[in-house]
């Protein structure tokens, strides 16, 4: 180690020291310069041994740095390479994960095959089976349908052939009614023509036994006109008479005339009713073609 004296640009050894200042002891010329040569030397070797120290020191603490610095790389480098290991062995155990992972993907996807296979296999034997079935039972619903059209369209036949039997009985029935109706009108007119005369006839004959019972004789009468110059009864003169008989035979022949009427209005329906035998509106409805008979 070297160390610098005070005052002193060399650098000198401190083993050396001690020669060098007995070799360049200078000439003291009195005992004050001695005690101070002396004082500077024990201070320049104080100097020497204390930088001995501090060097020593130095180098035990740049020994210790270097220790640490190396025992911090040999930490760091079986750090590193322990996470290097680690790293391996993860990517390692990935790999191993994702091998297995992907056999059993690959057993998955081979049974999943397998039972859909299997599953389509059972859903065509049954969709086959329900086809069978369905055609089976729209064969039996067709026959089932063709049976109840036949016997509706036999019924329906039947139900016509009842109608129009029913028909011309009922037509014959109204034709023979009309006829009694008829008859029996003419009969009624017959009657009433010649009870009209009976009554004209009898009431002539009343007017002549009261015009001749009142010429036997005079009887005042309660409608005596105030204005009349004779007492008596009110005169009808024979003009009168045969004015009112007129009247009474319009007002007969009116209501012989509106009877007629409503006899023949009565006869005409009876005729349009047996020229239309089917009158009910589903009879009309296939008669006029906007419902079908076999509907």
């Amino acid at each position: 180690s070297s160390c610098f004296l005070r005052g002193c640009r060399q650098p000198i050894m401190v083993d050396s020291i001690d020669q060098g200042m007995v070799a360049a002891v200078p000439e003291l010329k009195s005992e004050a310069d001695t005690l101070a040569w002396k004082r500077e030397y024990h201070i320049r070797k104080r100097e020497a041994e204390w930088k001995k120290k501090q060097d020593e020191l130095l180098t035990q603490k740049q020994t210790a740095w270097e220790v640490q610095r190396l025992e911090k790389q040999n930490r760091l480098a079986a750090a590193r390479e322990q996470a290097r290991r680690k790293r391996m062995e993860e990517r390692v155990q990935k790999k191993h994960q994702q091998v297995d992972r992907e056999y059993r993907d690959k057993c998955r996807e081979v049974q999943i095959d397998q039972r859909m296979e299997a599953w389509e296999k059972s859903q065509n034997a049954a969709i086959l089976s329900k086809v069978v079935d369905a055609k089976e039972d729209d064969a039996k619903r067709k026959a089932r349908l063709e049976v109840a059209k036949e016997e509706r369209n036999q019924d329906m036949r039947n139900e016509c052939a009842e109608r129009a039997e029913r028909a011309r009985e009922e037509a014959k029935k109204n034709q023979m009614r009309e006829e009694k109706i008829l008859q029996k009108e003419a009969e009624r007119h017959q009657r009433e023509q010649e009870r009209v005369a009976q009554i004209k006839a009898d009431e002539a004959a009343l007017r002549a036994e009261r015009v001749k019972a009142f010429n036997k004789k005079h009887v005042r009468c309660v409608l005596v006109s105030s204005t009349s110059s004779q007492p008596g009864c009110t005169n009808i003169t024979a003009d009168k008479q045969k004015e009112l008989d007129a009247r009474r035979e319009a007002c007969c022949a009116e209501r012989a005339k509106n009877r007629n009427a409503a006899v023949v209005e009565y006869v005409q329906k009876l005729k349009d009713e047996r020229k239309e035998p089917f009158r009910g509106p589903t009879e009309k409805a296939i008669l006029s073609g906007e419902r079908s008979i076999f509907a």
